[in-house]
């Protein structure tokens, strides 16, 4: 089990919706969904209207795993994808791919650490 990514979705909200589906839980959904899933094999997913809208995957340390991923996800058109790592969070648009590296468009990256501060410069700037 990530720990690091169970804190991430606990400190995003996702933790207790019934949208959020682990691994174990994919089968559970719609075959084309379940197969997706199968195919990119995150650690969770919050499901909107049975398609996969957030993904959550650790953290790739190796670029061509990471282009990819980065291409099945933008493929799937999943919006959002997350990859946690034991220092860091790196939020991507899963519906842009940069052609020249086929990767994924960083939306934002922030340390661990900061996690609890930029969610509480969230909530006062909604």
């Amino acid at each position: 089990m990530s720990s690091h990514i169970d804190e991430i979705i606990t400190h995003s909200g996702y933790s207790n919706s019934s949208c959020l589906k682990y691994n174990k839980d994919f089968a559970s959904l719609t075959v084309h969904t379940t197969k997706i899933l199968n195919e990119l094999s995150p650690y969770a997913a919050y499901i909107v209207d049975e398609k996969p809208f957030v993904v959550f995957f650790d953290e790739v340390s190796n670029q061509e795993v990471h282009e990819l991923l980065s291409k099945k996800v933008w493929n799937a058109q999943i919006p959002v994808a997350i990859f946690c790592g034991t220092g860091t969070v790196k939020i991507f648009n899963g519906c842009t791919l940069d052609k020249k590296s086929f990767t994924l468009a960083e939306v934002d990256g922030f340390s661990t650490d900061a996690i609890d501060e930029i969610l509480q410069q969230n909530l006062y700037c909604a």
